[in-house]
C-alpha cells in the first residue's frame, strides 16, 4: 500500500489505473459486507 502511496505521490495515475484500484476496493469492500452480514445472522 504504502508503495501506491509513493507512486502516487511521483506520477499523477492514469485513468485505468485509477479504475482498477476502484474496483480492487469496491471488491475488498463488498467481500468484507458479505463476510459481516454471514457473521451477524
Amino acid at each position: 500500500m504504502a508503495g501506491l502511496e509513493l507512486d502516487h505521490l511521483s506520477t499523477p495515475l492514469d485513468p485505468s489505473t485509477t479504475q482498477a484500484i476502484r474496483t480492487a476496493l469496491r471488491r475488498t469492500i463488498t467481500r468484507l459486507g458479505l463476510h459481516g452480514k454471514a457473521t451477524w445472522q
